[in-house]
């Protein structure tokens, strides 16, 4: 899964990629990448059970995205927001949400930036789609690649943009969703907001207007201060906890905003285990046995046979998997399954 962090000038978003990432910015031009190891506590339980010699964590990409600026024309907005989208699957909007002023001079305004970078984002989408309209009305698109069904699915879609909507929140029956997955829209893609304050507000209680403006279009959000945890995150790990209880904080910000980027992808953690290796693999939520073992290895996945399944919860509670199967915790199932978190699959495939 790859998330990509999105911003305008001054909003602290490559801070928040090294705080999170611990990897300083490299790219002199354009974005930067990391791969982060997710925290998953039941994998060790995991591995200890089955005697696995190696434990793999889930791992999540993180994209430093270019920097985004106010005003674009029209073609400069396109490409440059087409080009640094990519193939993230989900954003995180870093809003600046510390000191007085903005990277401009002008006066501090979270809310605004926050409406600004979400509408630059639905123009972007819109003229993604608009284009295409022209092409099917102009008659520029092949009669055999034109339909009536594509032009009113795209026309709902534009109407909707251009009243401020994101498409994120339009309601689309599944032949419309997967007409439009070739379009590559980014208010289509999940967005978590990060509001990037100070250390005097690490409660977020200054911003209170920005946090109902996220919470009012549905979008999950996080207080984080990138600078702070930048800090931490420098520190040798037996100094990081003391360091968290001194500002009041349970968790590093780290750890919460990898957990709000898993929510927000809507993803499920199921293992795979041996007495060579556990190892945690992330799915969307909704992902069949079947899906879930080409993730493991396409032989898999096209040769898949049944599912061996154990959650992860009866292994723990019962020790080993010999006990899992004489109180019925252990079951076969066909592609169909719909594989659920903290599953535990040994997949059975032809070779």
């Amino acid at each position: 899964m790859k998330i990509g962090l999105l911003g305008l000038p001054g909003g602290g978003k490559s801070t928040c990629f090294r705080a999170v990432t611990g990897k300083a910015q490299e790219a002199q031009l354009g974005d930067d990448i990391a791969v982060v190891q997710v925290p998953e506590p039941r994998l060790d339980t995991v591995a200890e059970i089955y005697g696995s010699a190696k434990a793999t964590p889930p791992e999540l990409i993180v994209v430093d995205l270019t920097a985004l600026h106010k005003g674009e024309d029209v073609s400069s907005r396109q490409t440059h927001l087409s080009a640094v989208a990519g193939d993230a699957d989900a954003f995180a909007l870093v809003i600046q949400a510390f000191g007085t002023v903005d990277h401009t001079g002008g006066e501090l305004d979270p809310n605004n930036d926050l409406e600004t970078l979400l509408l630059e984002l639905c123009l972007t989408d819109l003229d993604v789609i608009g284009g295409r309209l022209e092409r099917l009305q102009d008659g520029s698109v092949a009669k055999r690649d034109r339909s009536q069904y594509e032009t009113d699915v795209l026309q709902k879609c534009y109407d909707h943009l251009e009243q401020g909507g994101l498409m994120l929140q339009l309601e689309l029956e599944p032949e419309a969703g997967k007409l439009l997955r070739g379009f590559g829209l980014l208010t289509m893609r999940p967005m978590l907001v990060v509001f990037n304050v100070g250390e005097d507000d690490l409660a977020g209680e200054t911003i209170s207007p920005a946090i109902e403006c996220a919470d009012s279009l549905g979008l999950p959000h996080l207080v984080f201060c990138a600078e702070l945890e930048d800090e931490i995150a420098q520190l040798p790990p037996a100094e990081q906890q003391e360091f968290l209880r001194d500002f009041g904080l349970e968790e590093a910000g780290r750890d919460r905003l990898i957990e709000a980027a898993y929510g927000t992808l809507d993803v499920i953690t199921f293992f795979t285990a041996a007495d060579k290796e556990a190892r945690a693999w992330t799915a969307r939520a909704g992902t069949n046995a079947q899906e879930a073992a080409g993730k493991i290895h396409t032989d898999m996945g096209e040769h898949f046979v049944r599912a061996e399944v154990i959650p992860c919860t009866a292994l723990a509670e019962r020790g080993s998997v010999a006990e899992c199967r004489s109180h019925g915790d252990w079951a076969l199932h066909g592609a169909d399954y719909i594989v659920q978190d903290g599953d535990i699959l040994f997949i059975r495939f032809t070779h």
